[in-house]
């Protein structure tokens, strides 16, 4: 316990590389990503001993992402969809305005917007928990 409420846990482990704590009694677990960036992911356990390895797997994953230079964080589908469908707002929110440039007249009329909201609603059950993969471009 390094200085928590009673009922917080906090644990360092693997020489410090991971911070294993609570909050309202669930285990999460901080991982160092590098560059002065972290992971925070919950272990979804009450379980102090499960949490422990739960935590050094997620580590050793990490490190494995890393050797093999794979993305070390996965966004899903749903969440890419909600990005989109906030930039779509926001250009319908900026409304019409003229430009020379037909790339730069990135607009979305009332229309689209509901189609975008009705569509996405089928895309977010049917696939919403999948995960994105950027591929890097060659």
């Amino acid at each position: 316990m390094l200085g928590k409420t009673e009922g917080e846990f906090e644990e360092k482990l693997l020489d410090g590389r991971v911070l294993l704590f609570s909050r309202n009694g669930i285990f999460q677990v901080r991982l160092y990503k590098g560059k002065r960036q972290y992971i925070h992911k919950s272990l979804k356990t009450r379980d102090l001993n499960k949490a422990r390895d739960l935590a050094a797997r997620a580590h050793y994953e990490l490190e494995f992402r890393k050797e093999e230079q794979l993305p070390l964080q996965i966004k899903r589908f749903s969440d890419v969809l909600c990005e989109y469908a906030k930039l779509r707002e926001s250009q319908n929110a900026r409304g019409t305005y003229a430009h020379n440039n037909k790339a730069n007249q990135q607009q979305t009329s009332d229309y689209m917007l509901r189609q975008i909201r009705r569509v996405s609603k089928f895309w977010h059950e049917y696939c919403g928990k999948k995960a994105v993969v950027r591929t890097p471009v060659q």
